[in-house]
């Protein structure tokens, strides 16, 4: 199976790598990463790690939609092209393909994730002359975690839709639902909790507004960045919410592929 699976990962990134519109909001990102950089010179940003602070806010909000786009066609695109069937015949397994389709849009997505850090990079150190190596490290392990994880979940949304037009509304119902309205909406639930708990003398303490914003993808991913900015490291993030928001990124990442796996399987393809 190992050699199927690395068969289709690199037929397919040979096909998505063409992408314009995913080059192009790549693209885009890296330009937000170099406007910030700029911008750093007149502004309040006056170190390289607020920078990564700043950057850390792009990535949660256009690291999403590169993700959607790299992976919401994924197999979709193939069940409505009629291609699978064929793809099935060589002889490929159903896993063999979702697996494949999830090892090349994720390194798409990293590879477009390395292009912007590395422009950040390059233009931090000549901006404010040197990167915290640690800060800089931590920062791009837990980013890389946020891609693979929205790329995985675009594939296993793909894996459930039979059309692009289903594959392209499960994505961005996703985005907008699990992570924008999400991340905005948190704390009224928050607040609704509270109010009701309230009767009972029930009440709801900042660390448990924290876990309840990291259950969404990008909530995940901000309160994990603790990891990468907490004074000392990693080993000495404040409390356990970062690690639970590192946790939840990586259960985005297995469980919605792992349900499209399940669905796909089974689906009729003709």
């Amino acid at each position: 199976m190992r050699g199927s699976v690395l068969r289709i990962a690199r037929h397919d990134f040979l096909n998505v790598r063409r992408s314009r519109l995913l080059w192009g909001v790549v693209v885009a990102y890296a330009l937000f990463t170099v406007l910030l950089v700029v911008s750093g010179a007149t502004s309040e940003i006056t170190s390289a790690t607020q920078l990564l602070v700043g950057v850390t806010g792009v990535t949660a909000v256009v690291l999403p939609v590169v993700g959607i786009v790299a992976g919401y066609l994924a197999i979709a695109g193939e069940r409505e092209d009629g291609t699978i069937t064929y793809r099935l015949g060589l002889p490929d397994s159903r896993l063999a393909v979702v697996a494949g389709k999830l090892l090349s849009r994720g390194v798409t997505v990293v590879l477009g994730l390395g292009a912007g850090f590395a422009v950040a990079l390059g233009l931090a150190i000549a901006t404010f002359g040197s990167v915290d190596p640690g800060v800089f490290a931590r920062f791009v392990a837990i980013s890389t975690v946020f891609a693979l994880a929205n790329a995985a979940v675009a594939v296993g949304l793909s894996a459930v839709a039979a059309s692009r037009a289903r594959a392209m509304s499960l994505a961005a119902g996703f985005y907008v639902v699990g992570d924008v309205l999400w991340l905005v909406g948190s704390g009224y639930v928050v607040d609704a909790v509270e109010a009701v708990g309230g009767v009972v003398g029930l009440t709801v303490s900042a660390r448990d507004a924290a876990l309840v914003t990291a259950l969404s993808p990008v909530g995940a991913y901000l309160e994990a960045m603790e990891l990468a900015f907490a004074p000392g490291g990693a080993a000495r993030a404040a409390d356990a919410v970062p690690w639970f928001g590192l946790e939840m990124l990586l259960l985005w990442g297995v469980a919605v592929p792992t349900i499209g796996y399940w669905r796909f399987r089974t689906a009729e393809l003709g």
